[in-house]
């Protein structure tokens, strides 16, 4: 994005280029998820050029001033939450904004807007408690998961309910995962730590 942009100009681009233009009040499809969450060199290099400084401009104040404009907070989480792990993929880089996500995800949700959020929308905002290497706060996930699956089980759709089952079940293997390990062993890696034993058979499944 270019550094002359105004926040909503950038907060947009972000949002453009995460969403492509897809119904963010319905579920993803595979179109979607093959891109969001399967490493792509491509992908990785376009995030890369057009959000990299957006990155860095967000985690300079914690998300804070892109907070102030619409759909700024989504925004923000979506680029310290995902899109750093496109640009900063396999490194340290990768994880270690994280806290600056899910303070601004409990923003969110204390706020009541998370409630009001797009169907897609309030998926994001609840990853960055998926994502942290604590399992009271994965715990968090669970819960706040399974309430958003309640609040969609009215749509009667076997498209959105499918979704939102998915959805609490790696909620909760997440902290199944931390309660076994007190870690993610796929981080591993990218963090320099060695693998126990136990890990490396985990990582081989």
């Amino acid at each position: 994005m270019d550094s002359e942009a105004t926040i909503p100009e950038k907060i947009k681009g972000v949002l453009e280029t995460w969403y492509k233009g897809y119904d963010r009040d319905s579920p993803g499809g595979k179109e979607e998820f093959d891109r969001w969450f399967n490493a792509s060199s491509e992908y990785d290099q376009e995030l890369t050029e057009k959000h990299q400084k957006d990155l860095e401009e967000v985690v300079a104040d914690e998300g804070q001033s892109w907070s102030e404009h619409e759909d700024g907070r989504l925004a923000a989480i979506i680029l310290i939450d995902q899109m750093s792990r496109n640009i900063y993929r396999g490194t340290s880089k990768a994880f270690e904004n994280d806290h600056i996500g899910l303070k601004l995800a409990k923003e969110y949700i204390d706020s009541g807007d998370w409630e009001n959020a797009k169907f897609l929308d309030k998926q994001f905002i609840l990853l960055p408690f998926e994502h942290q290497e604590d399992v009271k706060v994965a715990q968090e996930c669970v819960e706040l998961s399974e309430k958003f699956q309640e609040m969609y089980k009215c749509r009667n759709c076997k498209w959105t309910d499918g979704n939102c089952t998915t959805f609490v079940e790696y909620a909760k293997k997440h902290v199944d995962i931390l309660k076994k390990f007190g870690r993610y062993p796929h981080r591993n890696k990218a963090l320099c730590r060695e693998c126990t034993e136990e890990e490396m058979e985990y990582l081989k499944t």
